[in-house]
């Protein structure tokens, strides 16, 4: 679900979220205690963390929560973009 591109240097991880949605997004992100953040609809939020791996859960109303880890390092810029898609059955 991450974009990388790197920027150089030995800056810490910036990771910039994108909440494309209707609906206020919820992130939990941690090594071990989890840190929570909600982005309301349509705005964004840059977070800075140090190197490392991190687990995640992004969750919203009636929508299935996406959840997983991701190795973030060192010079590099994250993007993660968040929509809803609609399956009917």
């Amino acid at each position: 679900p991450f974009t990388a591109t790197y920027i150089g240097g030995n800056s810490p991880p910036e990771i910039e979220i994108f909440n494309d949605t209707d609906r206020t997004l919820y992130i939990d992100i941690g090594q071990g205690k989890m840190t929570a953040y909600a982005i309301p609809p349509k705005l964004s939020k840059t977070i800075q963390l140090a190197e490392g791996i991190y687990n995640y859960k992004a969750s919203a109303a009636r929508v299935l929560p996406l959840q997983g880890d991701e190795n973030f390092k060192k010079g590099y810029r994250y993007t993660w973009r968040f929509t809803i898609i609609t399956v009917r059955k």
